[in-house]
């Protein structure tokens, strides 16, 4: 079983596709998961990656299969009445991306980024946080610059993307509309209860409404379509177990839930660079912002509401929306 020694007797757990055959320039794709659906969920991607000069790492993050679980105290830091507790504790789950990358690289020599003359940049790192898992890569960039030097060094010279993919409103604290449902912010049911319905809710296609915060002010769920089915409910009861963790949610994960979003969207600004950017620190790093249009609405309005950040701060990221995808 691969793990990645992160210090302090802390490793994850992780899959690697290797380096593409006779390929000094390829780029690493590092996928980091969301919340319950851990990184199996990635596994059926994994045979097209050679092809696109691509190397698939997927780790699980700590308290998922494999990886090493969280003590009861730091489980506690999460849910700290203390804000200040809940921003370091934050700041250490980002730092633990960066300790995994820094590892990579060093580990497997993964190629640095070059930029020939005349072509487009090749090798280097790009940094995938899927849905929940924008709070642990924001993390590790709006606090780049606390980052051990060594590990610095390591991700300026090799990273050269971050792709916030389908975030969440959570994820990014950013302010739910009223009008916008969410199982799981549904304080009227159980605990339990929002974790039974969540998967279904958030695999099911949803007609393609328009939340931009610009043109939609109440934004409100998208009917949900009927065809196909929710992706969870077209699946075998293995092959959904092999790809989840519902325990998380009772565990550390559930504790991250109730952080002060301010803290989230802080590390979101400071990430795109309309507090404090990266840049000095990742000179290289271009963000980009990638969701589904009928996705589920708080996906979507995430996405749309990152936007209209960054044309109001003046930010370095760049949008595309790719139209018509579904659930993954």
């Amino acid at each position: 079983m691969p793990l990645a020694p992160l210090g302090h007797s802390v490793h994850f757990f992780y899959t690697d596709t290797g380096p593409p055959a006779n390929s000094a320039t390829y780029t690493t794709l590092v996928l980091i998961h969301g919340i319950i659906f851990h990184q199996a969920t990635f596994r059926r991607l994994y045979p097209f990656a050679a092809q696109h000069n691509l190397r698939l790492v997927a780790p699980n993050l700590r308290d998922y299969p494999g990886s090493t679980p969280y003590t009861p105290h730091e489980t506690d830091a999460f849910a700290n009445p203390h804000t200040h507790v809940q921003d370091a504790a934050i700041q250490a789950y980002g730092a633990e991306i960066a300790a995994f990358l820094a590892w990579l690289i060093k580990t497997h020599d993964l190629p640095p980024v070059t930029t020939p003359a005349n072509s487009a940049a090749a090798g280097g790192i790009a940094l995938l946080g899927w849905s929940g898992g924008n709070t642990a890569t924001l993390a590790m960039l709006a606090h780049a610059n606390k980052l051990p030097a060594e590990t610095r060094s390591l991700l300026a010279s090799h990273l050269r993307t971050l792709i916030i993919f389908e975030p969440t409103i959570s994820a990014l604290g950013i302010d739910a509309p009223p009008t916008l449902y969410s199982p799981l912010r549904d304080s009227s049911i159980s605990l339990d209860e929002r974790t039974s319905i969540s998967g279904p809710w958030l695999s099911t296609h949803y007609s393609s409404a328009d939340p931009h915060p610009a043109r939609a002010p109440e934004p409100t769920c998208a009917p949900a379509l009927q065809d196909p089915p929710p992706s969870t409910t077209r699946m075998s009861a293995e092959d959904l177990a092999a790809i989840t963790d519902v325990g998380v949610i009772q565990r550390a994960q559930g504790a991250m839930l109730s952080v002060d979003p301010r803290i989230y969207n802080r590390n979101l600004r400071k990430a795109l660079g309309l507090d404090w950017g990266a840049a000095s620190v990742l000179p290289l790093l271009r963000i980009e912002v990638v969701w589904c249009d009928r996705s589920v609405g708080d996906c979507v309005y995430a996405a749309w509401a990152v936007e209209r950040m960054c044309e109001e701060g003046g930010g370095r990221g760049r949008f595309w929306g790719r139209a018509r995808a579904g659930w993954v």
